[in-house]
């Protein structure tokens, strides 16, 4: 069994606990740059993941 991560799911930073995730500002907050927390990400993890912005 591997190493659980956690992830944000506005910015796809990985973090090694929920704690951390949700203790630190989010450069792309909804709100603006590093105006509010991260979110915890709760789907599945993937291998591929695909950018709801630009596509890559």
């Amino acid at each position: 069994m591997g190493k659980e991560e956690f992830y944000c799911e506005y910015c796809g930073h990985k973090f090694p606990n929920v704690r951390l995730l949700v203790s630190g500002s989010c450069p792309r907050h909804p709100d603006g740059s590093n105006k509010g927390r991260h979110k915890l990400y709760e789907g599945s993890e993937k291998t591929k993941y695909t950018c709801k912005y630009c596509g890559k």
